[in-house]
This record gives structure tokens, C-alpha cells and sequence, in this order.
């Protein structure tokens, strides 16, 4: 998996693949290896930033995670944002940060996940969801809109998959995808879709 993980000639869903299953992996049996999923982290597809992001899950992930925060890929800000709501207790400065990008981003998918995280933050500790759908097209320019019980609604990058959205997101209910003619266009550009 590692392997699979590191290497660009793979595609980058089979890459996101791997770097999901190094995050289910125990942390102890990843050290052998250095920092394998920390790693990827900085790789220089933003698609893989996101989904490194989006399988961190522990304490010692804060600071990667808020430094993805500032990360040039809505993507990657987004994914680091929903990651942040599976921190056990974060700090009150990192809980700070998180809102300030939920009010100051300059996307406004980011802005959301954002507020999403932090509202799930006061609630309770939120569970990792996966969400499969079919088909791929349900999804945009690689985000799907979902919505949750409380009827908000959020912006969530996707991995395509052998013709399937594959949905990694952390939330304290649960959440449904939009069909395409009720997915609401936000007040983005287009073009920070196709990053």
C-alpha cells in the first residue's frame, strides 16, 4: 500500500485508494516506515493531499492538518476542514483557526466544511462515514453536494472510482447526496472546480 500510495504512474483514485487504507492502518505498525500517510501530505497532486487529509485522524495530526488549511486547493482546504471534526479535543487555538477559515476563506464550499466540522466539534465526536454512489455523474467538476438531517447543505470532494463517487467525510449525522437538479450553485468560480 505504501508503495501503491507513493507512485505517480498510478491514477490518482487507485492512489487515494491506498492512502485510505494506510489510514486505517495502527500508526505503530506505519512508524516502520517512517511517516508514510504524513507524507502524503505534500504530494504534489492536490487530489492526494485531500484524501491524506481526510484519513487523518489522531492527535498528533493537528498541525498537519491546520497547515493544509492554508493549502493552495480548495480541495485540500476542504478535506482538512472535515478532517478537523475527528480530533479528539482540539485545542482552543486550532479550534480558533478553524473558524476563522469557516468566515474567511475565499471558497465557499472550504467556508462550509469549515462551519460543518466546528458545529460537529460542539456536538459530540462525529463518526467517519464513507458514501458510494452511483453513478459518477452525480458529482461536479470532483465535489458532490450532500445534505444532512438538519437540512444544511455542503460541498464534499469526491474520488472517482471504476464509475462510482466515493465519499470519505467525517460527520456527526448522517449525510445524503443531492440529486444533480437539487445540487445549488455556490458563489465560486468554475474554474476552482477543475484544480
Amino acid at each position: 500500500m505504501i508503495d501503491q500510495a507513493a507512485d505517480r504512474r498510478i491514477a490518482p483514485s487507485d492512489r487515494c485508494l491506498a492512502v485510505f487504507a494506510l489510514g486505517r492502518a495502527p500508526r505503530a505498525a506505519l512508524k516502520a516506515f517512517g511517516d508514510p500517510l504524513g507524507d502524503r501530505t505534500g504530494d504534489s497532486h492536490a487530489q492526494i493531499r485531500a484524501c491524506a487529509a481526510l484519513s487523518l485522524d489522531d492527535r498528533e495530526d493537528a498541525a498537519t492538518l491546520e497547515g493544509l488549511l492554508v493549502d493552495p486547493s480548495a480541495r485540500v482546504r476542504a478535506a482538512a476542514a472535515l478532517a478537523l471534526a475527528a480530533l479528539p479535543k482540539p485545542t482552543p487555538a486550532l479550534r480558533s483557526r478553524l473558524a476563522w477559515v469557516a468566515h474567511a476563506d475565499g471558497d465557499g464550499r472550504v467556508r462550509a466544511a469549515a462551519h460543518a466540522s466546528a458545529r460537529a466539534l460542539d456536538l459530540a465526536e462525529p463518526t467517519p462515514r464513507v458514501l458510494v454512489l452511483t453513478p459518477a455523474d452525480a458529482a461536479s467538476g470532483g465535489w458532490l453536494q450532500v445534505e444532512g438531517d438538519d437540512a444544511a447543505r455542503l460541498a464534499v470532494p469526491v474520488i472517482v472510482v471504476d464509475g462510482r463517487a466515493l465519499v470519505l467525510v467525517r460527520s456527526a449525522t448522517p449525510l445524503r447526496p443531492l440529486p444533480p437538479a437539487q445540487a445549488t450553485s455556490a458563489p465560486y468560480r468554475e474554474d476552482d472546480w477543475l484544480e
